[in-house]
């Protein structure tokens, strides 16, 4: 309890209290982050860091939750260097992650992001974060066979969270591997909370069919995305319809979508 580990600590009560408290909001929006809930893992980590104003990894994850639903820069940005300036608070394993995202984010030089997670597995050949956000990069550098790898390792470690699934589709589809795609997107629906009307299991069917050329069924599915309530659903769902009418040529719809 919280009063042995302060006196093991040699911590206050109320200082170890503040800690195991913001502890309990991050590891909230973990399992919301987890189960597809970004609004709701974004509160709970700002919760976190309102008691603990240096709490680096949940500065860390919340500015990976913004960037997921597309927030503003300044806020991704601002999140990032917070978690970067706390770093020194952290055990070498976290701080790479930290430093990796600080790369990525904040202060762009892929080269270092990539070297702040390739350490990061030399640490723990196991680290999620590492592993999923190592196989996004190598994907936008069009290392797709690699970035499917570390994906499917995520994916092996721990079969939840859906991010590991959108990176393996993505470098799956890149390599024009749709059977394989396919197969993914099932392994999600068996995995996520509401199987095949699970947000992220539609989210990638869609984009499944809009890279077959399938756009009728591609449409179908991102429209089903705009009946969430989740206001960043909805703009998934829009940018999605934004992109499929304007292949198709339907600029006017198109720019409704946009």
């Amino acid at each position: 309890n919280w009063r042995s580990a302060s006196a093991t600590l040699g911590l206050s009560a109320f200082e170890t209290l503040v800690e195991m408290t913001a502890l309990r909001a991050y590891t909230l929006g973990e399992r919301a982050s987890t189960e597809g809930r970004p609004e709701q893992a974004i509160a709970l980590y700002e919760r976190a860091i309102s008691i603990d104003s240096g709490f680096a990894m949940a500065y860390r994850k919340l500015a990976a939750e913004l960037s997921n639903i597309g927030a503003e820069p300044s806020r991704i940005i601002l999140a990032t260097r917070k978690a970067f300036e706390s770093r020194d608070r952290l055990p070498p394993l976290e701080g790479h992650l930290v430093a990796a995202l600080y790369y990525t984010k904040a202060h762009y030089d892929p080269d270092s992001s990539i070297a702040a997670y390739r350490a990061a597995l030399r640490l723990d050949s196991a680290s999620l974060p590492a592993l999923n956000n190592l196989s996004q990069i190598l994907r936008e550098r069009r290392q797709f066979s690699e970035a499917e790898r570390l994906a499917e390792r995520a994916m092996v470690i721990d079969p939840e969270p859906w991010q590991f699934y959108q990176n393996a589709v993505a470098a799956e589809v890149a390599q024009a591997k749709y059977s394989e795609a396919e197969g993914t997107i099932g392994r999600l629906s068996a995995a996520a909370p509401g199987g095949e009307d699970n947000s992220n299991v539609v989210r990638l069917r869609a984009e499944l069919a809009a890279a077959r050329r399938d756009f009728g069924t591609a449409e179908s599915m991102f429209r089903r995305l705009l009946a969430d309530s989740s206001r960043s659903w909805k703009r998934t769902a829009n940018l999605g319809l934004f992109a499929v009418e304007r292949v198709r040529g339907r600029l006017a719809k198109s720019a409704e979508h946009m």
